[in-house]
């Protein structure tokens, strides 16, 4: 894919979707092929190829929306997301703070931070970088209460978290779908949403192994 190509494929301004049974999958930190995701591969699209299993492939190819929160590393994994995803959306990416050193990456303009709307829940995208203690719930929830959001998708510790937070007025929901190709734990993971008649119905920590 050409940079422009590559620009047309995600989403940069919000989005409203009335999707009644929409199936949304998310992941982050991939970091191909940064890291020791390729430590002994020299070409990125095998290390893709090795990653990317047949059973991750399979679960994204099978949702509506891709959504990746950051530390994507390379223009190949978002190449590879495109082959991935449905017809009915582009992706939704936002930026990583190791994606400012990729010399494509740092040129596209990904989005610090993505809100858009699904089914009448506003939810918003972060790499999560900015949070200091680094996946901090507290700081969490109050910038979701702040931005408005109910729900709240962040990458950056490579640790899964699904975990409902009472607000103010509301419940929170903060979701970090982990990482399945390095992650901090012994787990490698990442997250499905499946919504039914317009409510979120189900949200399924997918392990890897």
């Amino acid at each position: 894919m050409s940079n422009g190509s590559i620009k047309e494929s995600f989403y940069k301004k919000p989005i409203e979707i009335n999707d009644p049974n929409i199936r949304i999958g998310i992941i982050s930190d991939t970091h191909i092929p940064d890291r020791h995701t390729c430590r002994e591969i020299d070409d990125i699209n095998e290390c893709i190829k090795e990653q990317f299993s047949e059973y991750v492939e399979n679960e994204l190819k099978k949702v509506d929306l891709i959504i990746h929160c950051g530390d994507l590393t390379s223009k190949e994994v978002i190449e590879k997301l495109n082959e991935l995803k449905s017809t009915k959306y582009k992706l939704i990416l936002v930026k990583g703070n190791i994606d400012r050193y990729d010399p494509i990456l740092s040129k596209i303009d990904l989005p610090q931070e993505y809100e858009f709307i699904v089914n009448g829940l506003k939810i918003g995208v972060i790499h999560g970088n900015t949070i200091e203690p680094r996946g901090d719930k507290l700081k969490l929830k109050y910038m979701a209460l702040e931005k408005g959001w109910d729900v709240l998708i962040s990458g950056h510790t490579h640790i899964p978290m699904i975990e409902s937070v009472e607000g103010f007025d509301k419940t929170i929901m903060l979701l970090n779908p982990g990482s399945f190709t390095c992650p901090r734990i012994p787990l490698k993971t990442f997250i499905i949403l499946d919504f039914e008649n317009n409510k979120l119905n189900k949200i399924e920590l997918k392990e890897v192994l």
